[in-house]
């Protein structure tokens, strides 16, 4: 499984601990070695919460995992 990629991309945006909630499928294979980019945009806000689309993508544009997660905004 290939999720920490997309962790981390969110830990690096708003900090350690910041993850609510994450969840994934796993529409493609993931092998290692495999080049790939963690990408996500923010479909809504909610008080302090960022509510997210994330996946992750081969170089060729083919999408690996999808999924939602739900982030803490400004963690300090």
């Amino acid at each position: 499984m290939k999720v920490k990629p997309c962790q981390t991309r969110l830990h690096a945006w708003q900090g350690p601990g910041c993850l609510k909630r994450i969840t994934m499928t796993f529409p493609q294979v993931v092998l290692d070695g495999d080049p790939v980019v963690a990408r996500g945009t923010v479909n809504s806000l909610e008080d302090e919460l960022a509510h997210c689309e994330v996946w992750l993508e081969h170089s060729d544009g083919r999408r690996l995992l999808e999924g939602h997660a739900t982030v803490h905004m400004n963690q300090d």
